[in-house]
Order: structure tokens, then sequence, then C-alpha cells
């Protein structure tokens, strides 16, 4: 049982991971703290429930959607609200995050109503099974997309001129525009990936735990977790974050079922402790 819950952990993980990494994508290039991502996440499983029709094609096609969806939702925030805040300090563009946040969940109950919806996970309850270790293929294809997707923005960042491109605007957006970086094209692409980054961790997730805009915004939390533990910068840092969440998530519902909200709790805890460590090294620095 033990390992079956490790299991289950990992696949959750990787969904706070890929919820995290669009949020630290997004700071890293324009020191935004984006907490429009869980609108973004909610936005694309209501669409998914609303295209998707049955069927392992169908499912890749609606995600594509949902997807596709999410990073226009992004792009869109960063041009009608965003574009406009340049400039200001990092609390006002928090705020203006929060501000999409709210409209876009007001947007959600008024287009699919206030009802919560199910997803089916992607093929199935079907696995593999190890003696009595299950693994389903929806675990599995959320671990190699996961794995896939972290690997790429890594190698993005790290290896490629795009990549320095990213770094110099995070260091001085005014330098980067004089020396030539297209810097609002690169923060409108930065915008989209990350919408569709949520898109798909929004639907992947939902089998868990059922399509609804409060569930889907709670991910926001997670994902800031894990953003916080890998301080918004170190992308190994962060996967392993939103792991370590997921599978000990997962170790307190097996321990723990008949207490209620402890994985919230533990969230908030770890979010709390990485703002007190943080704080510690800058008032001994």
């Amino acid at each position: 049982m033990f390992l079956q819950f490790v299991i289950v952990g990992i696949g959750i993980g990787f969904i706070y991971v890929l919820f995290a990494v669009g949020m630290v994508l997004i700071y890293r290039e324009s020191r935004v703290v984006n907490f429009a991502h869980g609108g973004f996440a909610a936005a694309g499983a209501y669409f998914f429930t609303t295209v998707y029709s049955g069927g392992d094609r169908h499912y890749g096609l609606a995600l594509l959607a949902s997807m596709l969806l999410c990073a226009a939702l992004g792009w869109l925030a960063y041009r009608v609200v965003l574009q406009a805040l340049t400039g200001s300090d990092e609390l006002t563009m928090a705020m203006g995050t929060l501000g999409i946040l709210t409209c876009t969940i007001a947007g959600i109950l008024w287009v699919f109503g206030p009802t919560p919806r199910s997803v089916p996970a992607a093929f199935g309850a079907d696995g593999l099974t190890f003696g009595s270790l299950v693994v389903t293929y929806h675990s599995i294809a959320i671990m190699g997309a996961g794995t896939a997707l972290c690997a790429a923005l890594g190698y993005v960042v790290q290896r490629t001129g795009v990549g320095r491109s990213l770094r110099a605007i995070s260091e001085n957006r005014t330098t980067a525009t004089l020396i030539g970086i297209p810097v609002r094209r690169y923060d409108e692409v930065t915008w989209a990936i990350a919408g569709a980054l949520a898109g798909f961790a929004g639907v992947m997730v939902t089998p868990s735990t059922g399509v609804s805009a409060a569930a889907l915004v709670f991910l926001l939390v997670k994902g800031f977790a894990a953003a916080l533990i890998g301080r918004f910068e170190n992308l190994l840092m962060v996967v392993a974050g939103g792991l370590t969440i997921g599978v000990i998530e997962s170790l307190v519902i097996w321990k723990f079922q008949q207490v209620n909200g402890l994985r919230e709790l533990l969230a908030f805890a770890l979010i709390a402790g990485a703002l007190l460590s943080r704080e510690r090294e800058r008032v001994i620095a």
C-alpha cells in the first residue's frame, strides 16, 4: 500500500510541478507572481468537459483544444492587463493578476454554471500491474508529459538563444530592449506557454478532484508552494518541491483518511516555511 500511494503521489506531484513551472516561467521573465494561473486551469478543465465526447483520440484533441484556449487566455491577460501595468511595482502587478483570476472565475460560472462536473481519466482505469502495485496509464501519461515538458523548458531556458534572451529580460528589461530584444513579444509568448501548461494541469488533475472552480483554483496554492521551494528560480528544486508535496499529500490521505483539511494545511505550512526561510536568509545576509 505504501508504494501504491507513493506512485499516486508522484503522478499528482507532476501536476503541481507543471502548474509551478508556468508560474516560475512568468516570474523569471517578467517578475510577476501570476495568481491568475488557477483561473486558467479551471477554464481549461471546464472547456474540456464541453468538447470531450469520449474515446482516446477525442481525449487528446479535447486536451489540445483546452491548452490552446488557456494559451489564448494567457496571451489576452498580458495584452489587456499586464501590458498596461508595465513599469508598476511587483505588488501592483500581482494585484492585477488577482483581478484577472476573479474575472476568469466569474466568467466560468457565468458560461458553465456553478455545478461541479466530472472528467474521466485518460485511458480509463487501465494500467500496468506489478504484483499488488497498479500504475494507471493516466498516471504514466502525466509523468511522461511532465518530464518531457520540464526537460524541454529547461533546455530552452539554459541552452538556447531564446533562453539567453529570457535571462537578459529578467536581469534588466530596459537594457534588453536597448540591445534589440523584442521584450513584449517574449512577454506574450511566455504568458501563452504558461497558460497552456495551466490548462494541461487543470485537465489532468480533474479525474482526482472533479471539475470545480474552487478545487482547481486551489491548485494555485500547491503550485505556489512548489515554486517557493525552488525560490521561483531553480527549476530542479521546483520539480523536487512539487513531487514532494504530491507524495506527502498522498501518504497523508493513506494514514489520516478521516481527518479533513490536512492536505490544504500541508500546502500552507510549506508556503509559510519557505517564506520564513527566505526571510531568515535575507536577515542573515
